[in-house]
């Protein structure tokens, strides 16, 4: 699981979307996985904002966000929250998953497809 993947939205996500300190749009971002065991820790876009706590069983990954995201800030309310299922039979791993938003304007759940990214290939990418 530990690495770099690229994640792109479902095609019916919003364009332009600020939910709960995470920017969502329709181009590709990047969510990278530290791993020790079973236990994760998800870190989503280039300038490390969200971080979800998580863990693999089996073939589930499931995470919810560490630490309090601006709208908990303001209100109290809920983390984000992941859930995905890896998919070993296409060639390269694959997340099949959503990303829930409990206190996101305009819609609280985006799917998404995540695809890791070989090591070689993000180098390329940051130069």
């Amino acid at each position: 699981m530990g690495g770099v993947w690229r994640i792109d939205l479902s095609p019916h996500a919003p364009r332009t979307l600020d939910c709960d300190g995470l920017a969502v749009s329709s181009h590709p971002s990047i969510l990278t996985v530290s791993q020790s065991g079973s236990h994760l820790i998800l870190t989503f876009g280039d300038d490390h904002r969200v971080e979800l706590v998580g863990d693999i069983d089996g073939e589930v990954v499931s995470g919810e966000s560490s630490s309090p995201t601006t709208a908990m800030n303001r209100g109290g309310r809920s983390p984000i929250h992941m859930q995905a299922i890896v998919d070993r039979q296409s060639g390269s791993d694959r997340l099949h998953g959503v990303l829930t938003f409990p206190n996101c304007i305009g819609g609280s759940e985006l799917l998404f497809t995540a695809t890791r990214e070989h090591q070689a290939d993000h180098e390329t990418q940051e130069h």
